[in-house]
């Protein structure tokens, strides 16, 4: 099942599989044993059941499937939340959570419900992810249910192998820890990810860094080293380099709307672990004369990975150059399955899905065009052409029935045709024949295409369903607001009009569209111009809060700290600098044909993947006045190799870097890699780890704060620590003197040193 992750360069299925012990050691503690092992001679004892924090199920089936827990018996799973634990004959319950103290509260509360008075009593155990917590089993002992927990372990959870050449953490709020909390917990985690890497596959020689978190990075990875002498390994070293990029390096590129056809999947509807869920009326089957009756509710739920072939051929592809792959797919696809009459009369003009074929066109413009199929061609199933493919050995015919019957369509009659084979009609007397290259001779070629039948039925499906998604893509791709949102995001890549209000987010905000697309357009804006001009960046947080409520102030002050909403300085603009040296625009990019890494977003290069490619040829001492311009240190480390470790590189042999995003990183920017890495001339194959899969919507939401309004019982106990008893009040003034105060350096100018229970007061009212 795990065959895609070692397809690669770097074979990590070894890094899964050493996950999978850790898992299966832990289980084997349970109850001094494993959850119902088997005792002698087979005897099993009582299972057990796993209470899951809902957000570590999508990462751990990636390393686990249900097999692998219920050979350690584990008969039951359930999500954590509040109240009593559903019933279960089970005698081990264990908890899978990460270390937040809500969650611990919940914890609290199905212990303490537990039936003490049920026999046999139940034995808790509970397994923090990525890391045991003090602080968390302090508020567990102070909630008095510590002792009822008979181990209490850690599972190391820190880099889940995606792809054969992708990594991540699913850390999904180290961004804001970095730089917005001071927390530098996920980059612990980071160094230690790292060092289980090296482990697995030996010291990388060379690390190259740029930011302040890869500096912190590296220098836990050689404290690391340097405390645990042990850590040094004899393994023959599979990566050569390591390259360590802060997400706040490059802000540029997560806001901008992503090109690729993964890039596109996430963006309109997210990819989670993995995994899609799309709207499931595209993939209804069409029934005759049924019509859209009884059309499906739930989800359409697709795994999307390497495994699936054509997936892996279209996924880093701009989307305006897809149409035309799988158009030839489609006639592939259709010529492997048809049967062509004797005469023409005999011919039928029914149309297969796959016929429906993508043409891409400049600009933003997408079209998946429907094809006809051919007068002389009629469309079959692998079932039908199973059946006429027996009919060549007759004596073969009723054996394979039951195969036949398991093979076709239960939705659709049976074939006039096949009716007629199987009443002992001959394969030409009714006016069929089969195209050439079915033509099979012998047993052994008729059992060699049978064979074929399941990967051709797997492909059938496979393109039938990614035509449907690029169909619901095109959709969204073809409407104007698309187009001119993206119109608005090239125009301020390039460097035109960065430096005033922009017409069409000032539209965008009149009409209400949804704020986190508002707040990635103007937070482009201003990392394309090193800032805004005080008097612009007023008039958006205006608008902004006027529009979508003033509870907004503090993502406001978030995205400040972050460096992705700030006023221009005293300094020059660095970016046309940064753009002209690092050729970070194309005019003439080639979507059809690419020949740079500009591509995947028509245009814009990633900022961070020209670092990485500048790196391998001809070197960052090439561009090291730009390195200033950008946020952090750059730097290089090496670490000493044993001897008879060094690599003697064969020619023609590339290199292997590991690029670790530390904050983040889109599949744009993943597809840019792998475009790197398949170069002719490149030299280098890039394996991608990160803390997060994100693109602009998900990263923008880490770091948005509400305020919630407070209940009236809460305000007014927070009223009277601040007024006395008799003071009057009145209601909130309007909401543009609130807006006043903030621009005249109230609220946003000293929002850290505010206290937002008095921000909740303003809610309701005000004194005197």
């Amino acid at each position: 099942m795990a065959a895609h992750l070692s397809s690669g360069r770097v074979n990590l299925t070894a890094l899964r599989e050493a996950g999978r012990r850790e898992l299966r050691e832990f289980l084997d503690k349970c109850a001094g044993s494993k959850v119902g092992t088997a005792g002698p001679r087979g005897r099993r004892g009582p299972g057990g059941a796993i209470v899951w924090d809902e957000y570590l199920t999508g990462p751990f089936g990636l390393i686990a499937q249900y097999s692998l827990l219920k050979e350690h018996e584990v008969e039951k799973m359930f999500t954590l939340k509040p109240g009593r634990l559903p019933p279960a004959d089970v005698k081990n319950i264990i908890f899978f959570v990460r270390p937040k103290l809500e969650l611990m509260d919940i914890i609290t509360d199905n212990v303490l419900r537990e039936d003490r008075g049920r026999s046999p009593q139940r034995d808790f155990h509970i397994l923090f992810v990525p890391r045991r917590s003090l602080l968390c089993e302090q508020w567990l002992k102070e909630q008095g249910v510590l002792g009822s927990f008979i181990h209490r372990e850690q599972y190391s959870l820190d880099l889940i192998p995606f792809d054969g050449d992708l990594l991540s953490m699913e850390s999904e709020s180290a961004f804001k820890e970095c730089y917005l909390e001071s927390d530098q917990t996920s980059l612990y985690h980071a160094a230690k990810g790292l060092m289980t890497l090296q482990a697995l596959y030996g010291t990388i020689p060379q690390i190259f860094g740029k930011g302040d978190c890869a500096r912190h990075v590296a220098n836990m990875m050689i404290r690391m080293k340097r405390e645990f002498p042990g850590s040094q390994n004899s393994i023959f070293p599979v990566f050569d380099t390591l390259l360590l990029l802060d997400r706040n390096v490059d802000l540029l590129t997560p806001l901008a709307t992503q090109l690729t056809y993964e890039g596109l999947i996430d963006e309109i509807y997210g990819i989670q672990n993995t995994y899609v869920k799309l709207p499931p009326e595209k993939f209804a089957p069409k029934k005759q004369g049924e019509g859209g009756k009884d059309l499906p509710t739930e989800p359409k739920k697709l795994q999307l990975n390497s495994a699936e072939e054509l997936y892996a051929e279209i996924r880093d592809k701009n989307f305006n150059a897809v149409g035309s792959v799988l158009s030839k797919k489609a006639k592939i696809i259709s010529a492997a399955f048809e049967v062509r009459p004797v005469s023409s009369s005999a011919s039928d003009n029914s149309q297969s899905v796959f016929s429906r074929a993508g043409t891409g066109s400049s600009g933003c413009s997408h079209t998946l065009q429907q094809e006809a199929s051919s007068p002389s061609a009629v469309q079959t199933s692998g079932a039908e052409l199973f059946m006429v493919l027996q009919h060549i050995l007759p004596q073969n015919l009723a054996r394979c029935c039951h195969q036949v019957e398991r093979m076709a369509d239960p939705a659709s009659p049976i074939p006039q045709h096949l009716s007629l084979l199987l009443q002992g009609e001959t394969f030409s007397s009714i006016g069929l024949e089969l195209p050439e290259r079915h033509h099979a001779k012998t047993v052994g070629e008729i059992k060699q295409f049978v064979s074929q039948l399941p990967h051709m039925q797997a492909a059938r499906s496979s393109l039938a369903n990614h035509t449907s998604i690029a169909e619901l893509i095109k959709d969204i791709t073809t409407s104007e607001d698309f187009f001119d949102n993206l119109t608005v995001e090239q125009e301020f890549m390039s460097g035109i009009d960065t430096d005033k209000v922009n017409n069409y987010i000032e539209d965008c905000i009149a009409q209400k569209h949804p704020l986190i697309k508002i707040l990635r357009l103007v937070c482009l804006q201003s990392v394309c111009n090193s800032g805004l001009k005080q008097k612009v960046l007023d008039h958006y947080k205006r608008e902004i809060l006027q529009t979508y409520g003033y509870e907004h102030i503090l993502t406001l002050n978030n995205l400040e700290k972050a460096g992705l909403l700030k006023p221009q300085t005293g300094g020059r603009n660095n970016y046309p600098t940064i753009r002209k040296t690092l050729r970070l625009w194309m005019d003439d990019v080639n979507e059809q044909n690419p020949n740079d890494i500009s591509y995947v977003y028509s245009g814009y290069a990633p900022l961070s993947v020209r670092l990485a490619q500048l790196l391998a040829r001809p070197g960052w001492r090439s561009i090291e006045e730009v390195l200033k311009m950008l946020p952090g240190p750059h730097f290089e480390e090496r670490q000493q190799l044993p001897t008879g470790l060094q690599k003697k590189r064969q020619q023609g042999e590339n290199r292997v870097t590991l690029v670790f995003f530390l904050g983040g990183v889109t599949y744009a920017e993943i597809a840019a890699l792998r475009f790197l890495s398949q170069m002719e001339d490149g030299g280098t194959e890039y394996i991608i780890a990160t803390t997060k899969l994100i693109n602009g919507t998900t990263w923008i939401k880490s770091l948005m704060e509400k305020l919630e309004p407070a209940p009236l019982a809460l305000v007014g106990d927070v009223i009277s620590d601040f007024y006395p008893p008799k003071a009057q009040f009145v209601p909130v003034p309007p909401l543009d003197a609130i807006i006043e105060l903030n621009i005249n350096g109230g609220f946003l100018g000293g929002i850290d040193h505010f206290d937002q229970n008095m921000l909740l007061v303003m809610h309701h009212q005000r004194p005197l």
